[in-house]
C-alpha cells in the first residue's frame, strides 16, 4: 500500500521508498538514529496545521493556496522534467491533489479549531486503506476495520458535541479533502517512476493558476496591504520552505534509510504538536471531549497499524 504525502501532512506506506533516489544519500547524519530527525519532521508539519490557520486569518484560502503552490514551483523548477508518457497522470494527479485536497482542506481550516484538524488528518492513512479495500480489493483485517471505526468515532464525537455549525461544516470539509486525497494515492501508483519532488512541483504549477481565478472570481479584492501582513507572508512562507521543501524531502531519506515500519510510528505524535502550537501560536483551547477523543483516535491509528503488521507476521490472522 503506497500513501502520498500531502505538504501539510505525511503519511506514507511500503512501496513509496521505491520512488526515491537511493543514490543520493547526502544527509549522512539520518543514518545513526532516526529519531531527531523524525521528530523534526513531525514538529514541522504539527505547526504546519497552525500556520496555515493564520494565514487564511488574513487571505482566503483560495489566495492562499495560490501563493502556497506558486513560492513552491518556483523553489522546485529545478525537478520539473517528467517523461512524456506520464504527462495525463500527472495532470490528473494535480488536479486531484492540489484542486481537489488542498484547496478544500485551507478553506476547512479556516473554520476549524487545530485539535480538530489534527485528529481528522491523522485518519489519513486508515481512509486511504478503506479506499484501497474497496476499490483495490486489498486486504483488511477485522481488527483494522474495528480500530478505523473507532479512530472515526474519536475524532467526530467532539465534534458533535460541541454543536457549533461552522465547526460540522469544516470537519466535512475536512473529512471531504482527506478523502480526495486517498483517491489520490490510489493515481500515485501509475507514477512510481517520478520523484515526489517533480510530482509537488507539477501540482503546484496546475494548482497555482486555478486558485488564482478563483480568487479573483470570488471577489474579494481587498487592499494588497490588508491580504499580504506581516504574518500571513510569514506563515505562507513557512507552509512552503519547512513543510513543503525541508520536511518533505527528510522524510523520505528516513523512509529511505530507515524503512517504513520504523518511521510512521512518529505520524502519531503529530496530533499533540498541532495541539500544543494551537495553544501556542493561536491561544486555541481544548475541550475535555476533546483530549479523551484525541488519546481514542491516536490509540486506535496505533491498533490499526500495528494489525497490519501483525497481518503479514502472522497469515492467520484476521
Amino acid at each position: 500500500m503506497r500513501f502520498f504525502p500531502g505538504a501539510a501532512y505525511g503519511r506514507i506506506s511500503g512501496e513509496t521508498a521505491e520512488i526515491i533516489d537511493s543514490k543520493d544519500n547526502r544527509l549522512k547524519y539520518l543514518g545513526s538514529s532516526p529519531v531527531l530527525p523524525a521528530l523534526m519532521v513531525i514538529c514541522i508539519w504539527g505547526i504546519n496545521v497552525c500556520m496555515i490557520k493564520v494565514a487564511v486569518q488574513d487571505m482566503t484560502p483560495a489566495l492562499f493556496t495560490a501563493m502556497r503552490f506558486l513560492l513552491l514551483t518556483i523553489f522546485l523548477f529545478p525537478f520539473r522534467k517528467i517523461p512524456k508518457e506520464s504527462r495525463k497522470d500527472v495532470l490528473k494527479l494535480s488536479l486531484t491533489m492540489g484542486i481537489g485536497h488542498f484547496l478544500i482542506l485551507s478553506i476547512a481550516l479556516s473554520y476549524v479549531d487545530s485539535t480538530t484538524a489534527a485528529m481528522i488528518i491523522i485518519l489519513g492513512a486508515p481512509i486511504s486503506s478503506l479506499v484501497a479495500f474497496f476499490f483495490l480489493n486489498e486486504r483488511l483485517t477485522r481488527l483494522q476495520m474495528a480500530a478505523l471505526f473507532v479512530a472515526a468515532a474519536g475524532a467526530i464525537s467532539p465534534i458533535l458535541v460541541q454543536k457549533v455549525p461552522q465547526i460540522r461544516l469544516g470537519a466535512l470539509f475536512m473529512l471531504l479533502s482527506m478523502t480526495i486525497w486517498a483517491f489520490g494515492n490510489l493515481q500515485v501508483r501509475k507514477i512510481n517512476n517520478i520523484k515526489p519532488l517533480t510530482i509537488n512541483f507539477w501540482i503546484g504549477a496546475v494548482t497555482a493558476p486555478f486558485c488564482f481565478l478563483v480568487y479573483f472570481v470570488g471577489g474579494d479584492l481587498r487592499p494588497l496591504h490588508e491580504v499580504f501582513t506581516l504574518k500571513s507572508t510569514l506563515a505562507t512562507l513557512y507552509v512552503v520552505l519547512f513543510s513543503s521543501v525541508l520536511a518533505y524531502y527528510l522524510w523520505y531519506r528516513l523512509i529511505n534509510t530507515h524503512g517504513v515500519s520504523n518511521i510512521t510510528i512518529y505520524t502519531l505524535l503529530q496530533p499533540f504538536v498541532t495541539t500544543l502550537a494551537g495553544y501556542l501560536i493561536l491561544n486555541e483551547t481544548f475541550s475535555r471531549a476533546q483530549m479523551i477523543g484525541a488519546l481514542v483516535t491516536i490509540m486506535a491509528v496505533y491498533v490499526f497499524f500495528n494489525a497490519g503488521t501483525l497481518c503479514k507476521t502472522n497469515p492467520k490472522a484476521d
